[in-house]
């Protein structure tokens, strides 16, 4: 499995991943008002219901531009009108680095066969709002603090960073326990791990069984990242957020 990690305005967290060589930090894309950024991405095609693919679900005035960087096989990119629909179009497979556009509300980036590793799937838009939706794939248990410094839990944020107030809900299947977190430091960059740099949790909520779990917090405009991570022994199953910032 490979790993990175993820920040923005959110983190989610899931199990330890397997990438080679830290994202670069986030920036908008030309052209677009913001870009969503989910970091640390694991998919797997013939696993746990779940477990193959990832939906992206934006609000946007015009079409999405997706780009997939340090992908490590082939996945496809399909267009989706809502979290848990099936593709409304034809899927693509663009490869690492290379920006497809989607004319649709949201996109599924999706495994069709072995496990593969993403560093980051950036969507890139005009944004009616600061709302975005995520239908995650299974967050797997973590293999312990030591080893997970960085690179063991997907993470989500939006670029431009700017000061005002982030918000997240999460729920999930299953009976695992999972933790909310608002973090706050460079963690596009891998701070912790490459320059022993800690992040700063700013929020947190932790529950287990089928919960709807809410962080909130006002942030300034410095790199911030909301995570679920997994604290138990069983995979959270099909996790779906909810993120806003304002």
């Amino acid at each position: 499995m490979r790993r990175l990690i993820l920040a923005t305005a959110l983190v989610l967290a899931a199990g330890c991943s397997k990438a080679s060589a830290p994202p670069a930090p986030s920036a908008p894309l030309p052209t677009q008002g913001v870009v969503f950024h989910a970091y640390i991405v694991d998919i797997k095609a013939g696993g746990e219901p779940g477990s193959d693919r990832i939906q992206i679900l934006l609000h946007a005035t015009g079409p999405l531009g997706v780009t997939l960087r340090g992908s490590d096989g082939p996945v496809e990119v399909c267009p989706i009108a809502a979290l848990g629909a099936e593709p409304s179009g034809a899927c693509s497979t663009p490869g690492d680095d290379k920006a497809v556009t989607l004319t649709s509300a949201g996109v599924e980036v999706r495994a069709t066969s072995g496990e593969h590793g993403i560093d980051d799937i950036a969507v890139a838009y005009d944004a009616k709002n600061g709302s975005v939706d995520v239908g995650s794939a299974n967050i797997v248990p973590r293999p312990g603090a030591s080893v997970c410094k960085d690179g063991c839990n997907p993470f989500y944020e939006m670029a431009p960073f700017k000061a005002g107030i982030v918000s997240a809900n999460a729920t999930w299947g299953g009976v695992g326990t999972g933790r909310l977190l608002i973090e706050r430091g460079g963690m596009a960059a891998h701070d912790y791990s490459a320059k022993g740099k800690p992040y700063t949790t700013i929020n947190e909520s932790s529950a287990a069984g089928r919960p709807d779990v809410r962080v909130s917090s006002t942030v300034p405009a410095t790199e911030v990242a909301v995570a679920l991570e997994n604290q138990g022994t069983r995979p959270l199953l099909t996790p779906t957020l909810h993120l806003t910032w304002t």
